[in-house]
Order: C-alpha cells, then structure tokens, then sequence
C-alpha cells in the first residue's frame, strides 16, 4: 500500500524527560505522522466515512501528548501510534516522528528525536 494521510510539524506542549525537573515544565515536542490507509475508496466516494478525519487525529495525538508525565520520546512515540492504531481501524500503520527542539539546542542542534513505525498485529 502506497497511500498516506500526513500530518507535518504539529507541535504540542508535554511535560516529557528522564529527570523529574525536565518534566516539571511542559516543553514543546513537534510531531510528523504518515498513517499508511488505503485511500481509493475515499478518492471515489468523497465521502469522509472512506477516510480519515485529520482533526480527529489530531485530537488523539493531543490527548496521548497532554495526558501524563512522559519519560522517554521513544515512548511519546510508540503511544501515539498505538492510539492512532486504536482509534482509527483503516489505519494499517503509522510512522510517528517525536522531536524535541530543545533537548540540545545550547549546543546547536535544532532538533533530536525519534522516528518508529507502529503497524498492525495479524489478530488486529
């Protein structure tokens, strides 16, 4: 399957690192999203029952990001996409990008983070 939904640069304030006083301020993390879906049924029915509604995700990604004191980006990211998995069936899997501008920005990164791609189990 080549068809993708993306959203790109969606950043969300989180309360996210290793120790307690990195979590203690919510930092931004910026997050990319490619939902691997099967779009031909809602390129010919341009009904949005065939697709997947960008705000909804949105939303989900918002609520896993906001919900909790979170350690570690590889964690951030592997609960996005198991919620995306969850709440939207069409989705077959998704690869997540969890960026942190801040983490090393003293020292002249712009960005550190982490790509993974959460795909579906055979009994999903």
């Amino acid at each position: 399957m080549n068809d993708t939904i993306f959203i790109h640069q969606a950043s969300f304030a989180c309360h996210i690192g290793v120790t307690a006083e990195e979590r203690a301020k919510a930092q931004d993390v910026v997050v990319d999203l490619d939902l691997a879906i099967d779009l031909s049924a809602a390129g010919t029915s341009d009904s949005i029952k065939d697709a997947v509604d960008y705000c909804e995700v949105w939303d989900a990604v918002n609520e896993c990001v906001s919900s909790q004191e979170i350690n570690l980006v590889e964690a951030l990211a592997t609960r996005i996409g198991k919620v995306i998995l969850d709440r939207f069936p069409m989705v077959q899997s998704v690869t997540v990008v969890v960026k942190k501008p801040q983490a090393l920005a003293t020292n002249g990164v712009s960005r550190v983070g982490v790509r993974l791609t959460v795909e579906r189990g055979p009994l999903s």
